[in-house]
C-alpha cells in the first residue's frame, strides 16, 4: 500500500473548505441581471415586447 504522510493535512484542508461552500443562489454579472429583469416575460419566459 501507499502510504501518505500528509493525508491529515490534506483531509482537514478538505474539510474546512467544506464548511465553506455556497450553494445559494449567487449574481456573478449585475448588468445581466438587471437587462434580464427590465426584459417583457410571459410565464416567466423572455417574450417579444410586441406580443
Amino acid at each position: 500500500d501507499v502510504v501518505y504522510p500528509d493525508r491529515g493535512k490534506v483531509i482537514s484542508r478538505y474539510k474546512e473548505k467544506r464548511k465553506n461552500r455556497m450553494f445559494g443562489k449567487q449574481i456573478r454579472y449585475e448588468s445581466r441581471k438587471a437587462r434580464a429583469d427590465g426584459r417583457v416575460r410571459i410565464n416567466g419566459r423572455f417574450a417579444k415586447s410586441s406580443q
